[in-house]
């Protein structure tokens, strides 16, 4: 997944469109609810990733941690409606590649 600014959902507005396949429609539904936040934290993802491909004192070559919808979509969840503070978003990234 990839971030999306200003995201327009112009299938919906079409009228001749199948429905969308279940994972895109997973996608929608996190976007336009969870848009901003999701946007934050795959910002942060991307910096922690790229912090870590470029770390020298690594031994062994960098690998992607898989991170499922589930976990993406708790954490904008709790970005949107829980007090988040720095420490805590830390932690958020700290934990994606323990």
């Amino acid at each position: 997944m990839a971030p999306v600014i200003d995201y327009e959902d112009v299938l919906k507005a079409a009228e001749d469109d199948p429905e969308p396949y279940p994972e895109e429609a997973a996608f929608r539904s996190m976007i336009t609810g969870y848009g901003t936040e999701y946007l934050a934290f795959d910002f942060g993802r991307k910096i922690c990733s790229i912090y870590e491909e470029l770390r020298v004192d690594r031994g062994t070559p960098f690998q992607h941690p898989a991170i499922t919808a589930t976990y993406i979509k708790d954490t904008c969840h709790m970005l949107k409606f829980k007090h988040v503070s720095p420490h805590s978003m830390y932690l958020i990234y700290r934990s994606l590649f323990l």
